[in-house]
């Protein structure tokens, strides 16, 4: 199963053209000390030996390599050469401490039989252990002048010639050193002698290891592209005719790498030997995802065929150094604002990019942004379009899913930014006729609680054989959801259950009802007569009282609608006189005094039970707010963009109260938060430094109001208790 996961990846290696050759030695092993795992410095033409690199694999190309490494760092590479029959497996670890960075891994390799090597089968392993070393110096200033690295190297073999099984072990040593001049950043140097050690030896015979000397150095330019330009130089220094690798051919290889994309890097490179001249292009790419990086590496071998290098790389734990730690992290600020940016909300990546400018204000990059959406937010047409596609799209997938208030809020919002746009005017249209459907459920819905209550009631009842209390309580289900299908079913069965009972429990429930009538309990009385009724559908005097109870209720019921009616027609006239001044208000765009008169109009209409005569404030109150919600808004937006941010985060608070579902407004307020939480901490710095405690103090629980997590705020509270 491995092998054939390997065959599908298709990955890795080699750096070295005529790798395999084996026209000068009896038993032709595998060249496994030659292969180079680094995709990054391959895709390049050669070693690298001059790049310090954060993974494990670079270290075969360079031991002093790790010096570059700052965080524990896992590699996996795979291979597979399909000419040569031969996988290669790797897997290495780098782990950065105080006294240098100490790295391990593991390499793997099979090959069947094939006219390429002169054996049926084999295999070999290497097991490596890497130190390296950094030298800098901190007085007056951080200097880093480069480093040094070793890897002592375990290598065994196992081949099958003619039937026969040999076997063969070693160990060899890698040394490297890299070396950065101190007035040129941009310029590093690096040197290394690979394969230092014993022979391999198969019954008689020995046969030296490859040895090679690289020199290389490297260009690197951040500011341009992330740029990196290499040049190498491989020397072979083996003389023996009984050597593994029989090649005597030494090399040049050239090669460079750019990012026109923040995440992703391509790479090429050109390798030319002494005596062919140019012999391979190679090229690559690398994704860097941070915690994961991805490289890839095409490398053509005219003997062994081209090979697809691939490998995955994670890297996890605390940061040895804070210069990479704080690096690290402005790009993730840096990726975070870039992403807003890409989708168009401008608002919030002008913030982002603000935000890195404020701790790193030669950031050209972010610099660069600014300037862009400073252009895109002059023809505010542009910015508006894309604003109200967004709405737009937002409110059509709000409505799919049945969320007609959401729906209506995101038609607003677009019809805010487009007075005329068709589209958000009919979206509404649609949603208020979804309100009034809406509203005819209201009553059922405010009482949802009463209705379960009484519907566990009744159960409870029934339970007890209280059937009257059981009608009692579906009763007043039924008056408030006259078609709730559960109290209708609970009913009929109450029903049947009075129809069953004795005379002598009925006798006492009518002497129960004429209690109730008597003390003009009418309503009450009803219930128990209608009971009795159920139970002996015969009785006159049970058909008198019913009459007579419904006769007085009626007569009640007029009296108090006499008095209910004179109140409500007073509230009316009210209410229409409040809805003169609130939609005058709204006309005049007096908005905030328009909202206080809509929202009286609102309670008024609840109180009075006039919601479905004044319908149309609920639409014109949230239209209202919506607008109000908008223009406090873009009222922190610009404060933002002046750097109010105090002033700021208060009016993405009004925003909020105005309409709690402000996305933006709420995005605004958590980013506003953190920059006026971290005013205020300045601000307590400053005046605690002065001796000032009390206002520091101050100044520190503010700092916690807009931020609780702050911990710097919470210390410096700590300390002036």
């Amino acid at each position: 199963m491995l092998r054939k996961l390997l065959a599908w990846v298709l990955p890795i290696f080699l750096a070295v053209n005529g790798l395999f050759a084996t026209d000068d030695f009896t038993y032709s092993t595998n060249p496994i000390l030659m292969f180079n795992p680094n995709p990054v410095s391959s895709s390049m033409g050669g070693y690298g030996v001059s790049l310090m690199s954060e993974n494990s694999f670079a270290v075969f190309s360079n031991p002093a390599s790790s010096i570059g490494a700052n965080r524990v760092v896992a590699d996996l590479t795979l291979a597979q050469f399909p000419k040569a029959a031969a996988t290669y497996n790797y897997i290495g670890f780098q782990f950065p401490t105080t006294l240098g960075n100490f790295g391990f891994s593991s390499i793997f390799s099979n090959f069947n039989e094939n006219n390429f090597l002169n054996v049926h089968s084999g295999s070999a392993s290497i097991y490596s252990l890497n130190y390296s070393l950094n030298f800098r110096k901190t007085v007056p200033l951080e200097t880093f002048y480069g480093g040094i690295g070793i890897s002592f190297k375990l290598i065994q073999e196992l081949l099958e010639v003619n039937e026969h099984k040999l076997e063969s072990a070693t160990a060899a040593v890698d040394i490297g050193v890299i070396i950065n001049l101190p007035n040129s950043e941009n310029f590093s140097f690096g040197a290394v002698f690979r394969n230092l050690g014993a022979s391999l030896k198969y019954e008689s015979q020995e046969y030296q290891l490859p040895q090679f000397l690289s020199i290389g150095t490297v260009y690197s330019e951040e500011n341009f592209f992330n740029l990196r330009a290499i040049i190498d130089y491989n020397y072979n220094t083996s003389k023996s005719d009984k050597q593994i690798y029989s090649s005597s051919d030494s090399f040049f290889s050239v090669g460079m790498q750019v990012s026109f994309i923040d995440n992703l890097s391509f790479r090429t490179g050109v390798k030319i030997t002494e005596s062919d001249g140019v012999s391979a292009f190679t090229l690559g790419f690398g994704v860097d995802m941070q915690d994961f990086t991805f490289n890839y590496a095409y490398v053509p071998f005219e003997t062994a065929s081209g090979t697809h290098n691939l490998s995955l790389s994670y890297s996890f734990g605390k940061f040895k150094s804070s210069k990479r730690a704080f690096a690290y992290y402005l790009l993730t600020h840096f990726r975070n604002a870039v992403n807003d940016y890409n989708r168009g909300d401008y608002i919030s990546a002008k913030i982002g990019f603000k935000e890195i400018l404020e701790v790193y204000p030669g950031h050209i990059a972010s610099q660069s942004y600014i300037a862009r959406i400073d252009r895109i937010l002059d023809n505010v047409s542009a910015y508006a379009i894309t604003k109200i596609t967004k709405y737009l799209e937002e409110a059509r997938n709000a409505a799919k899913s049945g969320d007609a208030l959401q729906a209506m809020r995101e038609y607003q919002m677009a019809l805010d930014l487009d007075s005329s746009n068709y589209l958000a005017k009919n979206g509404i249209d649609e949603m208020k006729e979804r309100g009034k459907e809406f509203l005819t459920d209201l009553r059922v819905r405010k009482n949802r609680k009463k209705i379960v209550d009484y519907y566990g009631k009744a159960a409870e009842a029934f339970k007890n054989k209280d059937y009257i209390r059981a009608k009692e309580c579906l009763n007043v289900i039924l008056n408030i959801d006259t078609n709730n299908e559960s109290a209708k079913k609970a009913m009929s069965q109450v029903d049947r259950r009075l129809s069953k009972i004795s005379s002598d429990k009925i006798d006492g429930i009518f002497r129960k009802a004429v209690k109730l009538f008597e003390i003009k309990n009418y309503q009450e009385a009803l219930m128990y007569f209608e009971s009795v009724l159920i139970a002996s559908p015969d009785r006159k005097d049970v058909y008198e009282y019913i009459t007579r109870c419904r006769e007085k209720i009626k007569k009640l019921s007029k009296r108090k609608e006499m008095s209910t009616a004179e109140k409500v027609k007073a509230a009316k006239e009210l209410l229409g006189k409040y809805l003169d001044y609130a939609v005058g208000y709204y006309e005049d765009g007096r908005l905030e005094e328009a909202v206080e008169y809509f929202r009286t109009i609102q309670e008024l209409a609840e109180k009075y039970d006039l919601t479905n005569n004044f319908a149309d404030s609920s639409y014109y109150l949230k239209e209202i707010e919506h607008k109000l919600s908008a223009i406090h808004y873009q009222k922190g937006v610009a404060l933002a963009n002046d750097g109010r941010v105090i002033e700021a985060a208060e009016e993405f608070v009004v925003a909020l109260e105005y309409n709690p579902n402000n996305k933006d407004a709420k995005n605004k307020h958590e980013k506003i938060s953190k920059l006026v939480a971290k005013k205020h901490y300045e601000i307590g710095m400053l005046l605690y430094n002065k001796g000032d405690y009390i206002r520091a103090s101050q100044a520190f629980r503010l700092s916690l109001r807009y931020d609780p997590s702050k911990l710097e705020a919470k210390r410096m509270i700590e300390r002036l208790q």
